[in-house]
């Protein structure tokens, strides 16, 4: 939210070009506002992702999600987790719903959000895109019993069970509103 503060209400993008790097995704953008700055994050000891076999050099961060470091267990629509993967996923579905894009990066006004007790920011998943389509589609992660942690817009986090998770694109969980 503090980025969003510092941008112009907007979210940083989940993913954009050159989509090559662990730089291009949201939770460097988000770096930092966690460890104080971007020369802190130095690869490859600060990765943010949990590659295969796990990167032994990596110290633990606040985008790595020690479940994740254990095993990938994939949720069961779709294919495995990816094997360089994230542990965490930036929605960006509000910004999709409404065609909003910056050179072809996603970015999520949060004016766009009018129900964020209701719509995941972050989710566990494979991959920094944690959008409807990238979670059904190929890139969910299931790491805590059958389901996930999500944290909300509005702030709160939550267990919720792959069971319940929203099977369709518009829902508020994944577009906000």
């Amino acid at each position: 939210m503090n980025y969003a503060l510092e941008n112009s209400n907007r979210l940083p993008p989940s993913f954009g070009p050159p989509y090559t790097s662990q730089e291009t995704a949201w939770s460097y953008y988000t770096w930092p506002y966690i460890y104080g700055s971007y020369a802190s994050f130095k690869y490859p000891e600060n990765c943010v992702q949990m590659g295969t076999p796990v990167y032994p050099i990596c110290k633990p961060n606040s985008f790595r999600c020690p479940a994740t470091k254990e095993k990938m267990v994939a949720a069961p629509t779709a294919g495995p987790p990816l094997t360089a993967r994230f542990s965490y996923g930036l929605n960006d579905s509000p910004a999709r719903t409404a065609a909003y894009s910056v050179n072809g990066v996603y970015l999520v006004p949060l004016t766009m959000v009018t129900s964020p007790a209701s719509a995941a920011l972050v989710i566990e998943s494979s991959h920094p895109m944690g959008n409807y389509s990238r979670y059904f589609d190929e890139n969910e992660l299931i790491p805590h019993s059958g389901g996930m942690n999500v944290l909300y817009y509005d702030g709160h986090c939550e267990w919720l069970s792959f069971t319940k998770v929203p099977r369709t694109a518009d829902d508020v969980f994944w577009i906000g509103r």
